[in-house]
């Protein structure tokens, strides 16, 4: 065997290695799935003496109390699904625990390139809070790159590894937060191949971020509960900008929300609201459809705000 061939059969060997590995993080084994399968049939019936029948287009979902720090509905709740955007709430973590709120992005070309047009510009500078407030509201990858981009150079990167050294920040984050179910592959959730996921989770881990987000700074996540907002870069140039959610108005008492969509993805949302004072949920929706994901958590916060008017009288 030559040089060439004897290097050739260890790259090949190394490749079907770490796509096993990829293999296993990213899919559930039939035995753990079995296991989800029937301890939610266990669930439905104790939901249906609360609920009645509930029917959701999502794969899984969940609604959690704030209050009673604990899941109140559940379907598949640990079951692991692509994230797609909502991988942007541990963007907003990573940026916001790591880099002063005030600190100036810069848009770069390289940032353009991202599957994505929201109207950012080469050039312009940007207060990062600013930014980040655009990135949730309007779920822009663009967005998402520069801030990863601008943060990961202040912990460590060279200028060649910046984004990665963040994604490595986001993924120690979520094992701190107890998501030991979730693994992100860029800071934006958009698919690295056909198919393949930038980010997957449970409805549970999502709920745990969403919490642990808005606990630290709800402002960030102000804009998105409005149908529209204008937000305005350092240059004074202003973007007005429509919500991803088209459904915002009909959530009760929304605080904030986050969507998501990819093709392994389909249609993911969370939401946070508090349908009374000290009484806040947040609900989660994973594997649904681009419209079911709002006709669905809609549909669970309304369970949600029937669970508060039962036991929190």
């Amino acid at each position: 065997m030559s040089q060439n061939e004897k290097k050739l059969t260890v790259l090949l060997f190394a490749l079907i290695l770490l796509s096993s590995l990829a293999f296993k993080q990213t899919k559930q084994t039939k035995e753990e799935l079995k296991k989800l399968e029937d301890s939610q049939m266990v669930m439905e019936q104790k939901y249906q003496d609360i609920f009645g029948d509930v029917s959701l287009k999502a794969k899984s979902a969940i609604i959690y109390s704030i209050k009673d720090h604990k899941i109140i509905f559940g379907k598949m709740p640990k079951y692991v699904l692509p994230l797609a955007s909502i991988t942007k709430v541990m963007t907003t973590i990573v940026a916001m625990e790591n880099s002063s709120a005030d600190s100036v992005v810069a848009i770069r070309k390289e940032d353009l390139e991202e599957d994505s047009d929201n109207g950012l510009l080469v050039g312009e500078k940007w207060a990062q809070d600013e930014l980040v407030k655009f990135m949730l509201f309007n779920s822009s990858n663009d967005a998402a790159s520069a801030i990863a981009f601008k943060v990961g150079g202040e912990i460590g990167g060279n200028g060649l590894n910046n984004k990665e050294i963040f994604v490595k920040k986001m993924n120690e984050k979520a094992k701190l937060l107890g998501m030991y179910n979730t693994f992100f592959k860029n800071e934006t959730g958009l698919d690295v191949g056909i198919l393949e996921p930038g980010a997957f989770g449970t409805t549970a881990d999502v709920a745990k971020l969403f919490d642990y987000a808005l606990s630290k700074n709800k402002t960030l996540f102000i804009p998105t509960s409005f149908s529209t907002y204008v937000f305005t870069s350092l240059g004074g140039i202003q973007h007005n900008v429509a919500n991803i959610n088209l459904f915002v108005s009909s959530f009760p008492h929304l605080l904030a929300s986050k969507t998501g969509l990819t093709e392994s993805a389909g249609g993911n949302l969370a939401i946070f609201f508090d349908p009374q004072i000290g009484d806040s949920f947040v609900v989660v929706v994973l594997g649904s459809t681009k419209e079911g994901r709002f006709s669905d958590a809609i549909y669970l916060a309304n369970l949600a705000s029937k669970y508060t008017a039962v036991f929190h009288k």
